[in-house]
């Protein structure tokens, strides 16, 4: 009975991988909905890409804002095609959003977002940061 009961509890607390899909909308470069789930990439932050004024995630400039809507395009280009893989890493975000990658034919976006500047590295440690969000109105 003890074994079957840590089987079940590694299975409940370890990242899941789920299945395929081609259901994916971006809320950003670095957040958004698949397989009805709503997600948000581990480790990395995406410019803001609504309007300054707005009472919900707004820019902080209107770099910012520009760079946010090519971050969301650069990911819904990305994973237009392809099938798609999120893997979950186990935590959830003060949002609700399960913390994980999402892959496209077995391409991590996180990493194609890294290396094409669309994504900037921001660590954290469960659902808190360990260091300040990434400035995107100055250069770096």
């Amino acid at each position: 009975m003890r074994s079957l009961l840590a089987i079940l509890l590694v299975a409940a607390c370890s990242p899941r991988t789920d299945p395929e899909s081609n259901a994916i909308q971006w809320d950003d470069g670095d957040s958004g909905n698949i397989n009805g789930v709503r997600f948000r990439l581990a480790d990395v932050d995406a410019p803001e890409s609504r309007a300054i004024t707005s009472a919900i995630g707004p820019a902080k400039c209107e770099a910012e804002r520009l760079a946010g809507k090519k971050a969301k395009q650069f990911m819904i280009d990305l994973t237009s095609s392809g099938p798609l893989k999120f893997e979950w890493n186990g935590e959830v975000d003060r949002y609700g959003r399960k913390v994980g990658d999402v892959s496209v034919s077995r391409i991590s976006v996180t990493m194609a977002g890294l290396r094409t500047g669309h994504l900037r590295p921001w660590e954290h440690d469960g659902s808190r940061q360990v260091e300040p969000k990434p400035d995107w109105c100055t250069s770096g």
